[in-house]
């Protein structure tokens, strides 16, 4: 088990404080995961993703929503002017944050705990640090290397002086996205400081192993963490021995960060082709990042949710295709009030939300209902909305969203 060096475990708790500001106050960004509430009724809430132009969608009637920049409490009372167009009584809805992406920072190596670190507020260097649990009695705090998501270029850190002086303008502020990596000391055998003393190289020397390659994995593999090598790996051996890339996940983007730069390989090409001089060349210290394909699959759920004017509105579970006269069915039918003449159904696709409007009365053929779709049966004298209303635009959230909370180009 790695152990952190006290030193740096022990700061104020002021700064965690700061770190840890009531989720009430944070103001939401892109990639944060919300989780939407409306009492009496669920089925028109959920767990959404905020994509990368800052909306959210949710089901019909209140569609896509806005919401980079506001508080959880300011998009409850978005979706509660929405809802109450449509829906009598008091409306309850309750917004909470349950992962804070947006401001998450990404600290590897020679910490007690590495990986992605979430807070309301991007940390300091030396909060991050604390939140991984401090240096191992490995690491060189000489050397800390912080990598900008935006692409600014790698600053190296020297903590020691630091704490030499005391000067806080030495501890930079991190960003979001922005990639901490604390290196190993520096291999100091005494077969060679005998050697610097006497001029002759001691046989223990003769046997000394050469110091094994580390690779840092990360993203949407089976097992990230730090693996070492005896010899340089390929990229391929690297995910491999991370227990690969599970079903839904992009490989046309994985990302290697260097020392000093950041290379996209488009591992399926390398896949079909078998063509090596697409892989780079790896080397201790390199940080590999296998990015999620998107928010849109990884919500896919086999079910459907009737809403709206029917008997028993909500979310039904079922195999395979069935038509709208039978999804409309599992919800018990239409209400006296329903409106069939202004059916809408909204289905997700990796690029785009696509809306059609049906009229019951009018159909020739019966449309096809896909696990994911969502229907909603308005009331009649319902004031209507155009799709680009309810449902705008999504743009591509597969790359876009993982690759913004590494690096951005």
């Amino acid at each position: 088990m790695r152990r952190g060096i006290g030193l740096l475990i022990i700061i104020p708790l002021a700064s965690f404080a700061l770190i840890g500001l009531s989720s009430s106050e944070y103001k939401v960004g892109i990639g944060d995961v919300l989780n939407v509430r409306i009492w009496e009724h669920e089925e028109l809430g959920g767990t959404v993703t905020v994509g990368p132009d800052g909306t959210i969608t949710l089901p019909p009637p209140i569609g896509t929503i806005q919401v980079d920049g506001l508080t959880p409490g300011e998009i409850a009372g978005r979706v509660k002017s929405i809802l109450s167009q449509y829906l009598r009584g008091e409306l309850q809805v309750i917004v909470q944050v349950t992962q804070f992406n947006s401001k998450a920072v990404y600290i590897f190596g020679e910490v007690a705990s590495p990986g992605r670190k979430s807070a309301v507020k991007p940390p300091s260097l030396l909060e991050l640090i604390a939140m991984a649990g401090g240096l191992t009695a490995n690491a060189d705090p000489t050397d800390i290397r912080v990598i900008p998501a935006d692409g600014s270029g790698m600053r190296r850190v020297d903590l020691s002086k630091f704490f030499e002086t005391g000067d806080e303008s030495l501890i930079p502020q991190l960003n979001a996205g922005d990639i901490v990596y604390v290196p190993p000391k520096k291999a100091e055998t005494a077969a060679g400081a005998e050697a610097g003393t006497t001029g002759e190289r001691p046989p223990a020397a003769e046997e000394a192993k050469p110091e094994p390659v580390t690779i840092y994995v990360m993203g949407r593999v089976l097992k990230p963490g730090a693996y070492q090598f005896e010899k340089v790996p390929t990229l391929p051996e690297v995910i491999s021995m991370a227990g690969g890339v599970p079903e839904g996940y992009l490989l046309r983007r994985v990302r290697v960060v260097k020392r000093n730069e950041s290379i996209t390989v488009d591992m399926k090409r390398f896949m079909e082709t078998g063509d090596a001089s697409l892989l780079p060349e790896l080397s201790s210290g390199d940080i590999v990042y296998v990015p999620e394909e998107g928010a849109i699959e990884r919500m896919k759920k086999r079910s459907i949710s009737v809403i709206g004017a029917v008997n028993s509105p909500g979310s039904f579970t079922v195999e395979g295709e069935i038509n709208l006269i039978d999804a409309i069915a599992m919800a018990g039918g239409l209400s006296q009030e329903a409106d069939p003449t202004r059916v809408t159904v909204t289905r997700e696709t990796p690029d785009f939300i696509q809306s059609q409007e049906f009229d019951l009365t009018k159909m020739k053929e019966v449309p096809v209902i896909k696990p994911g779709d969502k229907i909603f049966v308005p009331r009649r004298g319902e004031v209507g909305r155009t799709v680009r209303e309810i449902f705008g635009v999504l743009r591509d959230i597969l790359f876009i969203y993982s690759t913004y909370l590494i690096i951005t180009r």
